[in-house]
């Protein structure tokens, strides 16, 4: 019996489609159940936090105002956890630690060990042990210098942007110490020349970031409240709600992204 050359060609390239098909079938399922797997790792953040009351507020930093709480928290989930923080050798997964005045001009490490049973499936070569130490500046800041004060990066001048103006605009801001009030001075904070200079005043201070300002009456800085965030990247996002009159009565929120000058 014969064989049809080309019959047999078609023959042979459908078995090894089929078989490629499959091949790849196999293959993408296993890089789907993989597709998330990573390494143990040490990495943690630190956060700032602004006050030890139920409302303190933390901020994501690598410097903080002297006379602080910091809290230490690790990206890897359900491992064992060893921590040293100057004398101290702690095992619990969250760690929070006070860096007293005396500490003020130190950069101060912070090391995680962490171990955890590798997923050996997707990354045979995993260990499952990993460390890590950063470190931690204590300032000398804030300083309350009346009428002046300095509070770090939160000040000085921005270059901004915003959804409500094609261009990009400047920002100053400057706080100031008038016993017993600090006031937060904002010159443009709409991209119209509006300001508010000794009225508003920040409720919560971080190094790289500030909250407040409410409780400001209507007919002071149009009511103006939010946040400055100064990141660790550079990028600088302001959050602001104030009246926008006289376009229409309620208030206005504007997010502005940018950097310091």
């Amino acid at each position: 019996m014969k064989i049809n050359p080309n019959i047999l060609v078609l023959t042979i390239c459908t078995f090894m489609l089929l078989a490629c098909k499959k091949d790849q079938a196999e293959i993408a399922e296993f890089n789907k159940n993989c597709s998330c797997a990573s390494e143990v790792t040490a990495e943690f953040i630190m956060e700032e936090l602004s006050n030890p009351s139920s409302t303190g507020k933390f901020t994501e930093t690598d410097t903080i105002f002297r006379g602080k709480n910091v809290k230490f928290t690790p990206i890897e989930k359900n491992a064992e956890y060893t921590w040293y923080v100057g004398s101290e050798v702690i095992s619990d997964s969250v760690v929070q630690r006070y860096f007293d005045e005396s500490l003020a001009g130190g950069n101060w490490p912070i090391t995680l060990v962490v171990e955890k049973s590798p997923n050996k499936i997707c990354l045979p070569n995993d260990d499952g042990y990993d460390s890590i130490t950063k470190y931690l500046y204590v300032s000398n800041l804030p300083i309350w210098n009346s009428p002046d004060a300095i509070v770090g990066p939160v000040e000085g001048d921005f270059r901004v942007k915003s959804e409500h103006l094609p261009d990009s605009f400047d920002i100053n801001i400057d706080i100031t110490y008038s016993p017993p009030y600090v006031y937060f001075n904002i010159i443009n904070y709409d991209g119209f020349g509006s300001s508010c200079i000794q009225q508003a005043q920040p409720k919560q201070l971080n190094y790289r970031q500030m909250w407040g300002f409410e409780g400001v009456s209507t007919s002071q800085c149009d009511a103006m409240k939010g946040d400055v965030y100064v990141k660790m990247d550079g990028i600088v996002e302001m959050n602001f709600e104030f009246f926008h009159h006289p376009d229409y009565p309620g208030y206005a929120k504007r997010q502005y992204l940018g950097r310091k000058l």
